[in-house]
C-alpha cells in the first residue's frame, strides 16, 4: 500500500509540474475576494497570482478559485497548511487543479460515496480515515446550516485505491455507526437508473377531504397487496388531499399507475405515480422553472439581454427606453432575494426586425452615466456551446503561474470590412480578435478597430484615441505607416475614412502635426464635426 501510495504522489507531483502549481481551492464564502485569497495563502508560502471564478453574465463569484505558485512543493505546502481551514466562515476544500477534473467529475473515476457519517466527523477527519488507501485528490462531508448531513464524498487520485478504499471500509464501525462506501454516481446516471427502476411507494393526490387510510386501502388493493397506506394530514388533522400507498410487490405498484392514474374522483381526477425522492422532485422544480422562463422571455433573437443596469433602473424606465424601436412584450430587471437589482435584464419584442433594430441603435448608449450593453438573449447551455466554438483550445479558467486574461466574447462587426479576414492584434500582453467587443477600460467605450489584413505586426505603432460628444463608438487605432484608418461615429454612421503617414518621430510637435492632419480630415464632414469632441495621439 505504501508503494501505491509513493507512486501516486510521484505522478501528482509530476503533473503540477507540467501545469505550473496550480491548486483549486472550492467551498468559497461568496463574500471572499482575490485579495483575501492571495492574503490568506501568503501566510504560509509565497503566492504567484490568485484568480477568483466568476459568472461571466452577473459577474458574481462562483465560490471557487485557482491561486498559482512558482513551485510544486511551494504548493503542497501550501494545501497541508490550509486546506479544510475557514475562510470568512466557510471550510475551505484544496486539491490539486488538473486539466481531466472536469472528466473525473463526470465519470466518477476514483471518486467514493460514504453515508451513515456520525455528526462529529468532519472533512479533515474523513480525509485522515480513507488517506492510507492512497493520494486524495478531493474529500468532503456535505453540511447544511454548518451541520454535517451524514454523508460525504471521497475521490483517490486512481481507481486502484478507491476500490481498495471500498473493499476495506464498507461495513466498518466509525464512532458506533456502520459505515455505506459505495462507489460515487453522477446525477445523469442516477436519474437514468431511477426512470427505469422498480418501485413500490405510489404517491396518489387529488382525494377528497373526507378520503380515509381504509378507503385508499380498499380502493389500491384491486391492483395487489398493499402493505401500508397515508393520507397527510395538517396539525388539525385535516387531510392534505394526498398521500402514500405502499405495495409488498414493483408489477402491482406498477399495476396501479396503470389503471388508476387519470380516474374520477368526485369532481377531480386521481393523479397516481411514482413517489419521488427529495432530490428528484427538486431537479424537476427546477427543469420547470427553467422551461417556464424561456417560454415567459422567448429566449431568442426577439429577446434582448441587457448589462450595466443602474440600481434606479425599473421595468417602466426599460419600456420608456426600448419602446420607441417597437411593440414590448415584456421587460424585466432581475434582482436578488432582498428586491436590489443585479445590473441587468430582458426585454422582448413582438418582431425580430425591432430586436434587431433596439439592439443596433442602443448598444453602447449612455443611460445615467453608464454605457447600455445589448446582446441577443441566451441560454447558459447555449452559451456555453458557442464560447466553446469560438475559443476550443483556451482554457475557461486561469490555470497558470501568470494567468493571462481570455479574449473577449466575439460579436458581430458594428460595420462592414473592406479588407477580408481581420488578423489579431494586441494591446500589451493582451491580445484581441479583430471586430470583437473589448472589455471597458478607463476612457474608452465599445472600442472597435479595422485593420488591413497582413499588416497586424507594424514596427511603428501610434495609439489614436477619438472621443465623442454624443453616445457612440470610440475608435481605437493602431496605426502605421500609409496605414488606413476607419472611423464609425453615430448619426447617419457617414464618416470619413483616409489615410495617415507616420515616421518614427515621437516628438510632443510630431503628435500634434498628427492631431492636426487627422481633425482636419474628419472636419468636413458634418457628423465628424458634430460628434468629435477631441482627438488624442499617444
Amino acid at each position: 500500500m505504501a508503494a501505491i501510495v509513493k507512486t501516486e504522489m510521484q505522478a501528482v507531483g509530476n503533473s503540477q509540474s507540467s501545469s505550473l502549481a496550480s491548486l483549486y481551492v472550492g467551498d468559497l464564502s461568496p463574500d471572499v475576494t482575490e485579495a483575501d485569497l492571495t492574503a490568506k495563502f501568503s501566510l504560509t508560502v509565497p503566492v504567484v497570482s490568485a484568480h477568483l471564478c466568476r459568472d461571466s453574465v452577473t459577474g458574481k463569484s462562483l465560490r471557487y478559485a485557482y491561486v498559482n505558485f512558482d513551485s510544486a512543493i511551494t504548493a503542497s505546502n501550501a494545501m497541508a497548511c490550509l486546506n479544510h481551514t475557514d475562510l470568512k466562515g466557510k471550510t475551505m476544500r484544496i486539491m490539486w487543479s488538473q486539466k481531466d477534473v472536469a472528466y473525473r467529475r463526470r465519470s466518477g473515476l476514483g471518486n467514493l460515496f460514504v453515508k451513515n457519517l456520525d455528526s462529529s466527523i468532519t472533512s479533515s477527519c474523513l480525509e485522515r480515515m480513507f488517506s492510507p488507501f492512497g493520494v486524495i485528490l478531493s474529500c468532503k462531508v456535505a453540511v447544511e446550516n454548518g451541520q454535517s448531513k451524514g454523508f460525504g464524498f471521497v475521490q483517490f487520485a486512481t481507481e486502484q485505491s478507491s476500490v481498495a478504499a471500498r473493499l476495506a471500509s464498507h461495513g466498518s464501525m466509525v464512532d458506533g455507526k456502520k459505515l455505506f462506501v459505495a462507489k460515487f454516481i453522477n446525477r445523469d446516471e442516477r436519474a437514468a437508473m431511477s426512470g427505469n427502476q422498480e418501485f413500490t411507494n405510489v404517491y396518489v393526490k387529488n382525494l377528497l377531504e373526507s378520503v380515509t387510510e381504509d378507503f385508499l386501502h380498499t380502493m389500491f388493493s384491486q391492483c395487489g397487496t398493499v402493505s401500508s397506506v397515508v393520507v397527510m394530514r395538517d396539525g388539525m388533522g385535516r387531510s392534505r388531499g394526498f398521500g402514500f400507498v405502499n405495495f409488498c410487490h414493483p408489477e402491482n405498484a406498477k399495476k396501479a399507475v396503470e389503471t388508476l392514474n387519470g380516474q374520477p374522483h368526485g369532481s377531480k381526477k386521481l393523479f397516481v405515480g411514482r413517489a419521488l425522492r427529495k432530490a428528484e422532485r427538486m431537479e424537476m422544480l427546477k427543469q420547470k422553472h427553467k422551461d417556464n422562463f424561456v417560454a415567459k422571455f422567448n429566449v431568442g433573437w426577439f429577446n434582448l439581454y441587457l448589462k450595466n443596469l443602474t440600481e434606479s433602473m425599473g421595468e417602466t424606465k426599460l419600456r420608456e427606453i426600448f419602446g420607441s424601436y417597437g411593440k414590448i412584450v415584456s421587460a424585466k430587471v432581475m434582482r436578488d432575494e432582498n428586491g436590489k437589482s443585479k445590473g441587468f435584464g430582458f426585454v422582448a419584442f413582438s418582431t425580430l426586425d425591432e430586436s434587431k433594430h433596439a439592439k443596433r441603435e442602443l448598444h453602447g448608449f449612455i443611460v445615467d452615466g453608464q454605457s447600455l450593453v445589448v446582446r441577443v438573449a441566451e441560454r447558459k447551455e447555449d452559451r456555453f456551446k458557442r464560447m466553446q466554438k469560438y475559443h476550443p483550445v483556451q482554457s475557461r479558467h486561469y490555470m497558470q503561474a501568470a494567468p493571462v486574461p481570455s479574449p473577449a466574447q466575439p460579436v458581430p462587426p458594428s460595420m462592414d470590412s473592406p479588407y477580408g479576414y481581420l488578423q489579431p492584434f494586441h494591446i500589451g500582453a493582451y491580445y484581441y480578435p479583430m471586430a470583437t467587443q473589448l472589455p471597458q477600460m478607463s476612457g474608452h467605450q465599445n472600442m472597435t478597430t479595422y485593420v488591413p489584413a497582413g499588416q497586424a505586426h507594424l514596427k511603428e505603432k501610434i495609439s489614436v484615441q477619438l472621443v465623442y460628444r454624443r453616445p457612440g463608438y470610440t475608435t481605437f487605432v493602431k496605426s502605421g505607416a500609409k496605414q488606413k484608418l476607419v472611423f464609425k461615429g453615430q448619426g447617419d454612421k457617414n464618416l470619413e475614412a483616409g489615410t495617415c503617414s507616420t515616421k518614427a518621430k515621437t516628438s510632443a510637435e510630431k503628435r500634434k502635426e498628427l492631431s492636426s492632419h487627422l481633425m482636419a480630415m474628419l472636419t468636413p464632414n458634418r457628423n465628424a464635426a458634430q460628434n468629435l469632441a477631441t482627438l488624442e495621439v499617444a
